[in-house]
């Protein structure tokens, strides 16, 4: 699930490391939870996560869930990891299911999407806002939304804002790649205010 983000947790000192953009609703809350808490853990609370429910039907069809309650699930997502992170109990005389993060019992989270949903949830549960692969031209108007939504309900400081955009790493003849494409690409997460 978050493999690459344990190993670089452990291979660094410095770094902060980000999900982005993790698709919440399709993984148990707790799980998802407790994995994030173990990484903040490992990494000494570098770990942000970049969450949303996603829009692609076929990320749902895979996993075997149902994308028409992707945004109820993310809800219950969201207040399954806080509950966890808390210690709070899940069950009936049950134990803490997750190590306590490193800040303030909570891992922290930028919110995907742009709806007026997403704003909502950033100002519930949130730290600020990611743009998933979108150009700065689409995403300028949402940021300012964004902002402004943060200070009108009176949060301290500035929300924080990242964006994932996709670039070309090497270039490679058509042979290797098939016939629809010619570069290889990652993604890099870029934060900043």
């Amino acid at each position: 699930m978050m493999t690459t983000s344990v190993d670089a947790a452990g291979a660094t000192e410095r770094i902060s490391l980000m999900t982005n953009i993790l698709l919440a609703p399709i993984y148990p809350p707790v799980l998802l939870a407790k994995t994030a808490a173990s990484i903040d853990q490992i990494s000494g609370g570098r770990l942000t996560l970049g969450l949303a429910p996603g829009g692609r039907p076929d990320d749902y069809e895979v996993a075997g869930r149902d994308f028409h309650r992707r945004g109820r699930d993310f809800d219950h997502a969201l207040e399954v990891m806080h509950q966890v992170w808390r210690a709070e109990a899940l069950a009936q005389d049950s134990s803490p299911a997750s190590p306590t993060p490193t800040r303030d019992e909570r891992v922290p989270i930028l919110l995907g999407g742009n709806s007026d949903k997403t704003i909502e949830r950033m100002l519930a549960w949130g730290d600020g806002w990611t743009a998933g692969g979108a150009p700065a031209a689409q995403t300028a108007p949402y940021v300012k939304q964004v902002r402004d939504a943060w200070s009108g309900a009176g949060r301290s400081g500035e929300p924080r804002i990242a964006s994932l955009a996709y670039f070309p790493l090497a270039r490679m003849p058509r042979r290797h790649l098939g016939s629809t494409s010619s570069t290889i690409t990652a993604s890099s997460a870029t934060t900043g205010r």
